[in-house]
């Protein structure tokens, strides 16, 4: 069963979003037959921030919502008959018309630190209560914007993920840098491992996922097929996004937003978001 303390902040929440007069002591957790669970729940890693999306699987007349069970820590599991002590109903959503909320973003999370999220449904008369939808894990992660320079420009041609700040290319804590050049007629500008500049520095590795609609749309990092020049070229590929590991196995998404400027002031610009965690490859969960 619940803890007393979910069973707590239930009344509470309940009571100030819907003016209820009566202390709720208790809410039966009943059987599919009576209310569906939340179906296909999963994540998408932000910035301090991890939005939850799931399916609607309740269409009776007397459906009032959702509540939102969050715990620290990663219990990534599939459809528990109950919950583990550890999960807190931390906010109540109700049904607004006919159109139940499918998305729901929990905000003033510490990147870096793993949660875990499940959903309950819950009856208009705050009577009722389903078992959890599947449990999912999540590490919100830095989420930047970042404009780097090409070789000559120095103190802003690398990128440390880390502190978020640009540094020279041959910077001890560069993760990745713009080398712009020629060969023949052709103009490159490349994203590139500063150990290819001096092998003494950091060695990142990169590849291209190819073209994307969004920033989001690739959810995890490969694990191999690194590219064997550990560059990878970014003139006119606006909109690809690119995995990267740092030598420390920090996991890094990266999106091409433009590229420009003219010798010795050519740049790129890109959006990023930064894998706190080591060795998770992890951008987002899926169901």
């Amino acid at each position: 069963m619940r803890t007393a303390l979910a069973f707590f902040v239930l009344a509470l929440s309940l009571m100030l979003i819907w003016g209820c007069e009566e202390t709720i002591t208790e809410i039966l957790t009943v059987e599919k037959s009576e209310l569906n669970p939340p179906l296909g729940l999963r994540t998408i890693t932000g910035d301090g921030q991890v939005t939850l999306r799931w399916y609607a699987s309740n269409y009776e007349e007397d459906f009032g919502g959702y509540l939102i069970y969050q715990a620290t820590g990663d219990y990534l599991g599939v459809a528990p008959e109950e919950l583990p002590t550890a999960f807190v109903a931390v906010e109540t959503l109700e049904v607004f018309g006919s159109s139940p909320p499918t998305v729901h973003t929990i905000l003033g999370l510490t990147n870096g630190t793993t949660y875990s999220f499940a959903l309950t449904s819950i009856d208009d008369n705050l009577t009722k209560e389903s078992y959890p939808s599947n449990i999912v894990a999540d590490t919100p992660r830095p989420y930047g914007t970042a404009k780097i320079y090409q070789q000559e420009a120095d103190s802003l041609s690398g990128f440390d993920f880390s502190a978020e700040i640009t540094v020279p290319y041959n910077d001890a804590d560069c993760d990745i840098f713009l080398d712009v050049y020629t060969i023949g007629d052709n103009l490159h500008f490349s994203l590139t491992s500063p150990d290819q500049a001096n092998s003494s520095l950091r060695t990142t590795v990169i590849q291209d996922m190819g073209y994307t609609d969004s920033f989001d749309d690739i959810d995890i990092s490969p694990i191999t097929g690194w590219d064997p020049d550990y560059s990878v070229d970014v003139l006119n590929m606006e909109g690809h996004t690119f995995a990267l590991k740092t030598e420390d196995t920090n996991y890094i998404r990266l999106r091409i937003l433009d590229t420009g400027g003219s010798h010795p002031q050519q740049w790129v610009q890109f959006e990023y978001g930064y894998q706190t965690v080591p060795g998770d490859p992890n951008f987002k969960v899926m169901p």
